[in-house]
């Protein structure tokens, strides 16, 4: 509107180019959005207890998960635009560094889980009775 009317742009780094513009505007939500997912994801991963299809997921299932969550992160600063890769590398390299401790707490779960199979049998999909939330 400002060049229509013979006005200068304003802001640090003005866009003339409404379509790149829009573009830009574009990949940045796509990039919100997928960011969004994976911290869900990684949330999900680092629960005290999670649940999927065979049941209560052990530490090698989990470590599988958190290293899939690493490389996903990476392809998303990858794939991100120029002005927000500098912050997801930031994100990726704390969380690959942080990657080996943020388990730690489910190897002595495992047993917990281990001895509570040997009570109640098998947690599968029917957890919710026992009080253990699905992630």
């Amino acid at each position: 509107m400002r060049i229509a009317v013979g006005k200068k742009p304003r802001g640090g780094k003005p866009k003339t180019d409404v379509a790149a513009h829009e573009a830009e505007i574009g990949h940045l939500t796509r990039t919100v959005a997928e960011l969004h997912a994976w911290s869900s994801m990684l949330r999900d991963g680092l629960a005290v207890v999670v649940l999927d299809r065979t049941g209560i997921q052990d530490e090698p299932c989990r470590q599988v998960e958190l290293q899939t969550a690493v490389e996903l992160l990476a392809e998303l600063q990858a794939t991100a635009p120029s002005g927000v890769q500098a912050e997801l590398t930031r994100l990726h390299t704390h969380v690959r560094l942080a990657a080996p401790a943020l388990l730690t707490f489910v190897v002595p779960l495992d047993a917990v889980h281990a001895d509570m199979q040997a009570v109640v049998g098998r947690v599968g999909p029917g957890a919710d009775r026992l009080g253990l939330a699905a992630a």
